[in-house]
């Protein structure tokens, strides 16, 4: 499969099916089968959309098995195992003999400076580029058996935004795994996609445009397919990037409400300051692993030097952050009390 850059109009663009029957045209059959075979060979807002399935190239594609049982003792063992993961750019390392065991449940931040890998690791774990070795456990199984286990929320730069599809298209693309090739979507499913809208806030803007949404509003179009997935691994690049002040409170509230279900989210994040408040486990990584494990034994300003080298400034203001969360309710009461101009023991 060939990576093209998608038409911005015509038939021949994977984001036209959208249509008014969206499950007649011989594109959404190709989308969907897409979907059959996961986030590799997904359309819309599962990989870049300057990768387009070429569905004229007659390549053949083993059919996906049958949805793994979800059952307690299914879900025995980590989560995700990354196991001596190596990825090279043109002879040039991006990720070096990377180990990870993620415990199922759990909400993971992934930080780390500008360039360290963060983005890169989610996509070997997916299988979205090639990587010079290591392998990639889900739930105790190699990734490609367990594609309809895991969904993906990608970077919104990643997104070509002017395909002509509504948010509700673009969340009813959650649920082509589960519908199969060549069958209809169901009022069921557009049922299923208007309420993962719903859940996260948009439900009135189900037939806007995407390209017609805000930033904060096309970040939760693509919570709500994810949610629509019903996947039990989420990978999340960047979700808070350039969101208003409620979404980010809309995706924070998602995120627990995700891991009350035993589900596990990995996600890529950049502020420091909302680390420990987020996440019950954390990666430090700058190429490699600095450290990982749960956040208040991992997010500690040793680490963080260890991992952000000299750039004082952002850890001075982590390490404010981590000061305030550590001190709780007795530092909130100390600041009242120097308000008020009254002395405060030490």
């Amino acid at each position: 499969m060939s990576a093209k850059q998608p038409a911005s109009n015509g038939r021949k663009s994977l984001g036209w099916i959208s249509a008014a029957h969206p499950a007649s045209t011989p594109l959404a059959a190709a989308a969907r089968w897409s979907a059959l075979q996961g986030p590799r060979f997904t359309c819309f807002g599962i990989v870049p959309m300057t990768a387009a399935l070429d569905v004229g190239s007659g390549t053949k594609h083993q059919a996906a098995a049958p949805e793994p049982s979800r059952s307690p003792a299914a879900a025995a063992g980590p989560a995700l195992v990354v196991d001596d993961l190596t990825v090279a750019y043109r002879s040039k390392p991006v990720l070096w003999d990377i180990g990870l065991e993620i415990p199922e449940g759990t909400l993971v931040g992934v930080v780390g400076p500008n360039g360290a890998g963060k983005s890169t690791l989610i996509k070997a774990c997916l299988d979205l580029i090639r990587t010079a070795s290591g392998r990639v456990l889900v739930f105790g199984k190699p990734y490609r058996e367990q594609r309809s286990m895991v969904g993906y929320v990608p970077q919104r730069e990643s997104v070509d935004w002017d395909y002509p599809v509504s948010a509700l298209d673009v969340v009813t693309m959650g649920t082509y795994g589960r519908i199969g090739l060549l069958r209809p979507v169901r009022r069921r499913h557009k049922q299923a996609a208007q309420q993962a809208l719903e859940q996260v806030g948009i439900g009135h803007l189900a037939r806007r445009q995407i390209s017609q949404l805000s930033g904060g509003q096309q970040q939760r179009v693509f919570l709500a397919r994810a949610l629509a997935q019903d996947a039990r691994l989420y990978f999340m690049d960047e979700p808070f990037a350039a969101v208003d002040a409620a979404t980010e409170r809309a995706i924070v509230a998602l995120l627990h409400e995700l891991k009350a279900q035993g589900k596990t989210c990995i996600v890529v994040h950049h502020d420091l300051s909302t680390v420990a408040q987020y996440f019950d486990w954390v990666v430090l990584l700058n190429m490699r692993v600095v450290r990982a494990g749960p956040t208040p034994e991992v997010f500690t300003q040793e680490n963080l030097h260890a991992t952000y080298g000299g750039r004082l400034a952002l850890l001075d203001q982590a390490g404010q952050a981590l000061y305030e969360s550590e001190q709780g309710l007795a530092g909130t009461a100390a600041a009242a009390d120097r308000t008020a101009g009254r002395q405060v023991r030490p």
